[in-house]
């Protein structure tokens, strides 16, 4: 588990996950599930309500900047199939 601040970046390879803590109860989990194709790439995320969990796979243009996973803002440095380095800018 990966206390994270803002603007620290954080490089998850493809079919890894990393579980980004936000505070003291609060974190994300991403899953960074690579490029379907030259154009798109692919993140999952888990999360949970009471004793249901359930997991999402979010696709996005390779092109985006900022994606947002759980109310929480993260800016794509960079993404290849092989690996995607992400930073935290900004929680709601």
């Amino acid at each position: 588990m990966l206390l994270l601040k803002a603007m620290e970046q954080i490089t998850i390879k493809t079919g890894e996950r990393d579980k980004v803590k936000l505070g003291f109860l609060s974190g994300v989990e991403v899953i960074y599930c690579g490029m379907p194709n030259k154009e798109t790439f692919s993140v999952g995320y888990k999360d949970n309500f009471g004793n249901q969990g359930y997991a999402m796979n979010v696709f996005y243009p390779k092109t985006a900047k900022t994606i947002i996973i759980k109310r929480t803002s993260f800016r794509v440095i960079d993404v290849t199939p092989e690996q995607i380095i992400i930073e935290l800018v900004a929680t709601t």
